[in-house]
């Protein structure tokens, strides 16, 4: 399910479902981004009774293999990780939620290479879920500050005329 107002062009890569892990990639062309750019999405469950090792190496072989063959890609990992921690198998990846997403835990990860690129923000769950809903907020840098005056000095030399 994605929304036409955002991006066009949506593709699924690769999906995958076993005993420790469930994922699906997609690439999409968001329209803020240049047409150069494209953005994977990977979505990942691991559920509660997984062995976390393996379904981390399996995850890592996926995103491994499509950042070689799509290195101009912005690469998203989200969704629910349970106990299991991403930062173990891909380092350069950076978590985006602080909050809780469901009781007082957080299950619910985001990850991508960009360490201050999103914020997320909490909303009410989808349905009779019981994991809050989140915002993903891209974070712009500040603009740059507007240049200095400069200061124009006007020298006449008496000797000279323009004309």
């Amino acid at each position: 399910m994605t929304n036409n107002n955002w991006c066009t062009y949506v593709r699924i890569i690769s999906s995958d479902c076993s005993a420790h892990l469930e994922n699906l990639l997609i690439s999409c062309w968001a329209f803020h981004l240049p047409r150069e750019f494209t953005s994977v999405i990977t979505a990942v469950y691991i559920p509660p009774l997984a062995d976390n090792n393996t379904a981390l190496d399996q995850l890592f072989g996926i995103i491994n293999k499509t950042e070689t063959s799509r290195p101009e890609a912005a690469f998203i990992v989200a969704r629910d990780f349970n106990t299991a921690n991403m930062k173990k198998v891909l380092p350069k990846y950076y978590q985006h939620i602080s909050c809780p997403t469901r009781g007082g835990n957080i299950l619910d990860h985001v990850y991508s290479p960009f360490r201050h690129g999103y914020k997320a923000l909490p909303h009410p769950p989808f349905g009779k879920s019981d994991h809050i809903s989140l915002l993903l907020l891209l974070l712009l840098p500040p603009p740059p500050p507007p240049p200095l005056p400069v200061a124009c000095l006007h020298c006449r030399l008496p000797h000279l005329r323009f004309r």
